[in-house]
């Protein structure tokens, strides 16, 4: 799946490709994380193109930066080809992969306007969600935790079958909330993990 995004900067392609090429990119425009993400050059070439093999736990991508002149500057277009290897990776990526992809497409497009920012010396707009290692595992296990509490409830009602149909039931029940929660409700455990965010912020 592939998530493509360009923006025009009023900037020399050197100017671009220095702040893209730097062995730790400008906080200004790429923020930290303490996610386990691999990160491979896979070809640079000076003032045109970069393209990096990324890696974080079962999702592979590849990105791939290139630099264009314009008759004001340069145009600067990202492309960022994903999938899930693994057993069920082809399965992750049919339940999921939309969402991933718009995702990313806010991600990138996000990341370009603070590249822009930054080298035209304008303010940088906020910058796009990244979240920590512990906010990746509080938002999974809510997930987990809930859907399993929804196979436990439709469970309880099926007491009655004989075994291996109510372990069906429960797993399938277990399978469709996981999905939907991820896909529908992810948001709003996003707003918590901000709210979170914001009143530590307060108090820190």
């Amino acid at each position: 799946m592939k998530v493509t995004s360009s923006i025009a900067i009023h900037a020399s392609n050197e100017d671009v490709f220095k702040a893209l090429a730097e062995p730790q990119a400008p906080e200004a425009v790429v923020p930290k994380t303490d996610l386990p993400v691999r990160a491979e050059l896979v070809a640079k070439e000076p003032n045109t193109r970069i393209v990096l093999r990324e890696r974080l736990g079962r999702l592979v991508g590849t990105t791939t930066i290139t630099i264009g002149p314009t008759s004001e500057g340069s145009i600067v277009t990202i492309d960022f080809e994903f999938f899930m290897k693994g057993l069920f990776g082809s399965i992750r990526m049919l339940l999921f992969g939309r969402d991933l992809q718009r995702a990313y497409q806010n991600w990138i497009r996000e990341l370009l306007q603070r590249l822009k920012a930054h080298l035209e010396g304008a303010p940088v707009p906020p910058a796009p969600r990244v979240l920590s290692r512990r906010e990746l595992r509080y938002l999974c296990s809510a997930i987990a935790l809930t859907a399993a509490l929804a196979a436990l409830v439709v469970e309880a009602f099926v007491l009655s079958f004989a075994f291996p149909v109510v372990l069906f039931i429960a797993l399938a029940t277990y399978a469709i909330a996981y999905v939907l929660l991820v896909k529908y409700a992810g948001r709003r455990l996003l707003k918590i993990i901000d709210a979170i965010r914001a009143d530590l912020a307060t108090s820190g």
